[in-house]
């Protein structure tokens, strides 16, 4: 009797654990996917203090910081990328394809490091995805942003493994030097995907309508900053969703924790098998 007690507590705990660390393996749409991210490619940056890493660390107090003498154009692609005018460069691969549906970028004036000056934020940037790192499709252009010290930006639902910020206008002067703070990218629900580029001279999006969100004129006039892909819903970071999605990795911790529960239940029952002998 007591041996069977055993078994029933063993198998009841495993299935906690699992139900318990679930959620934890599996990607929570809203999440910020690029704190899993890892560096792919980079031009470079001026200080071991202000990596290019540090973009996205999900630290607002570091920053990646580069000069026009820090950059190295080191492939053939950053150097094509560079005779198109754009200075600074910065990939990253999530591991596996991703989707999501907006991104956020926190320009200089934003952190302590750069006592908010203003002159020193970003005005012109494209952000543009891919799924094998070699062919990359363009989802983001933003120019002329004067306004804005952190950019949120819509994209529509997008399915992608790699993602790259592009910087031709690092700073609101004629400066060539780079201080960003920190890149969010916010994981979807998937979905129909979104085609073309989404055009802005900052942040897109349109917030819930309350009393003092502005009127249907002003909601309208935003959207029509978008040339191709229709807006008018909050990027996920701001919605309630139910559930989780499990991507390749919480697939293998799924399977992982269901070894151990069939380690444990194994155990107990060899454990009660040896008792019933005595």
């Amino acid at each position: 009797m007591k041996s069977k007690i055993k078994i029933a507590i063993g198998a009841l705990l495993s299935a906690w654990i699992i139900t318990a660390l679930a959620p934890v393996c599996g990607a929570k749409p809203g999440d910020n996917i690029m704190l899993g991210a890892k560096l792919h490619e980079s031009t470079g940056y001026i200080n071991d203090e202000e990596r290019d890493i540090f973009l996205f660390d999900g630290d607002y107090d570091t920053k990646w910081c580069a000069t026009i003498d820090d950059v190295k154009y080191d492939s053939k692609t950053l150097k094509n990328l560079a005779s198109d005018g754009f200075i600074h460069i910065l990939s990253v691969d999530f591991g596996e394809e991703k989707y999501f549906d907006s991104y956020r970028l926190y320009l200089a004036s934003t952190g302590a490091r750069d006592f908010g000056v203003v002159a020193y934020n970003a005005c012109a940037w494209k952000i543009q995805i891919s799924s094998d790192g070699e062919i990359w499709k363009d989802v983001s252009r933003v120019t002329e942003c004067y306004e804005e010290e952190v950019v949120t930006v819509n994209l529509g639902v997008r399915k992608a493994r790699y993602l790259r910020i592009l910087v031709d206008q690092p700073e609101q002067t004629a400066g060539t030097t780079l201080r960003l703070y920190e890149l969010e990218v916010y994981e979807c629900e998937p979905g129909e995907l979104a085609g073309g580029i989404v055009r802005t001279n900052g942040s897109n999006v349109e917030l819930k309508k309350s009393d003092d969100t502005g009127s249907d004129a002003d909601i309208a006039e935003a959207a029509a900053e978008s040339e191709d892909i229709e807006l008018g819903y909050v990027p996920s970071e701001a919605v309630e969703y139910k559930g989780y999605e499990l991507g390749a990795g919480g697939v293998v911790a799924m399977v992982a924790l269901a070894i151990v529960a069939i380690a444990i239940a194994a155990i107990a029952s060899r454990r009660a098998a040896k008792e019933q002998l005595y």
